[in-house]
């Protein structure tokens, strides 16, 4: 197994296992990763504890250093036609492509451990998250064009919707790799954490982004934001119209007033705690 997977109290850590090659991403790995999201989203269907997951690389050098570059090099054989090679070439971008949107299209809140290289399909993976965060001294960027080829798992599109066309033109066409820090300036990541403190400092960012929140109101808000931002003005705020409705059709609103003690998901727990002027108690 490439990767391993680390159980928190509402979130699982999916580690990149494959420090011994800076936790690059080759075709075992992009495979295993894919088995261990689906697996948690099995688990998460009868334990609605478990909310989240963070990616992170094993190790203390790299999150993810990129596709795996020696498995590429089969694509360049002069013993292939050049149609082989371009059909090897997209199948392996295409897998790529296939696990990176398994993280995107998750019900379950993705989360991005940055705490090393970030570098070519280490990045795509990272914007597939819904959020991303690093540490202080991570190098950050997508190379590709200096290897003769393009982000192929996903940067080119999930990039400038991110950052804008102009910042990720300039990210991909040099070639370069960029700070923590200014990586944190231009949006692409969230928050940065001291090295030292990293690991301290996720869980409790993991523990505020959990506490006090509305499972079914952060799935309905990630859902709006993805599928939103594909759609003109007007088809998202329609789709806006639907989820803020479809909150108030969950179960559990003569619940809620005839046994307050217990648990309760979306707008009624929420509204009725505020007005009592307590806090709410979600599930």
């Amino acid at each position: 197994m490439t990767v391993r997977i680390e159980q928190k109290q509402r979130y699982a850590i999916i580690f990149i296992d494959r420090p011994e090659a800076l936790n690059s991403l080759n075709q075992e790995a992009l495979g295993d990763l894919s088995r261990a999201i689906k697996s948690l989203e099995g688990e998460a269907a009868s334990n609605a504890s478990l909310r989240a997951f963070v990616i992170a690389g094993a190790g203390d050098k790299s999150f993810i250093a990129g596709a795996d570059i020696a498995e590429m090099a089969s694509f360049t054989s002069v013993e292939l036609e050049p149609e082989e090679r371009s059909s090897a070439a997209e199948s392996f971008s295409k897998k790529g492509q296939d696990a990176l949107n398994i993280i995107s299209d998750s019900k379950l809140i993705s989360v991005a451990a940055i705490n090393g290289f970030a570098l070519g399909g280490g990045l795509e993976l990272a914007l597939a998250c819904d959020l991303r965060l690093a540490s202080d001294t991570s190098l950050i960027g997508l190379p590709e064009t200096g290897l003769g080829l393009i982000p192929g798992f996903g940067g080119t599109q999930r990039l400038p919707r991110l950052i804008g066309k102009a910042a990720a033109l300039e990210m991909i066409l040099f070639a370069s790799k960029i700070s923590a820090q200014r990586a944190y300036e231009i949006g692409l990541i969230q928050k940065l954490f001291p090295k030292d403190t990293f690991w301290k400092d996720l869980n409790d960012f993991m523990d505020k982004l959990l506490s006090g929140k509305s499972s079914l109101a952060q799935k309905a808000a990630i859902h709006g934001v993805e599928k939103g931002i594909q759609m003109s003005l007007e088809e998202g705020l329609a789709l806006e119209r639907r989820l803020f409705g479809s909150l108030f059709q969950c179960e559990g609103a003569k619940e809620a007033v005839n046994n307050p003690d217990k648990p309760q998901d979306g707008p009624q727990e929420g509204i009725t705690a505020f007005l009592k002027k307590r806090k709410p108690n979600f599930p």
